[in-house]
């Protein structure tokens, strides 16, 4: 049988140690690029929205929401279209399954993607119509929401990422 030489001939571990301080060459010289501090996004670069809650004026169930560019700088603020229910159970926030919950001020027509809401200015929506399916312009499939509290909340995409915004909890009576 053939003995196995277990030790690692001269050259081949040259060639390691060539190799381990290029590796190291690279390391350090690539290590500068990477150390800086990437630059910081100005902080008033992102536009700021406030949810205020309205009061349907018919007195009927659901609730109306207007959406404020409370930005005091030049920014506008670019909205995804949907609005999002949430639910008080038990102490947690659930989401309520809704359609066509949109930031629009009319039912007539399509909502663009993104809803752009222009600084100083603020959008008054079609209110909630306190029911689950199609809740704001139409009732094809809709059975009324439970009654309990529930909140609002809208997602604008600013600065590169995501910024939740919620509402105020309001209570929603029973059908």
């Amino acid at each position: 049988m053939p003995s196995h030489d277990r030790t690692v001939p001269r050259r081949a571990r040259l060639a390691g140690l060539v190799l381990l301080g290029s590796a190291v060459s690279i390391a350090a010289l690539a290590l500068p690029l990477v150390a800086q501090p990437r630059p910081a996004i100005p902080e008033r670069a992102c536009a700021e929205v406030r949810l205020e809650l309205v009061p349907r004026a018919d007195g009927a169930r659901g609730m109306g929401l207007r959406v404020v560019n409370v930005d005091p700088g030049d920014f506008d603020a670019h909205m995804h279209r949907d609005v999002h229910v949430e639910r008080e159970v038990n102490g947690r926030w659930e989401p309520l399954p809704l359609e066509g919950l949109w930031l629009r001020a009319h039912c007539d027509g399509s909502t663009p993607e993104p809803v752009r809401i222009e600084r100083d200015s603020s959008l008054t929506l079609v209110p909630w119509d306190g029911m689950q399916g199609d809740t704001q312009c139409g009732c094809e499939r809709c059975v009324p929401a439970p009654a309990g509290r529930y909140r609002f909340y809208v997602v604008a995409w600013e600065c590169f990422r995501p910024l939740v915004t919620y509402s105020a909890p309001f209570t929603l009576a029973a059908p």
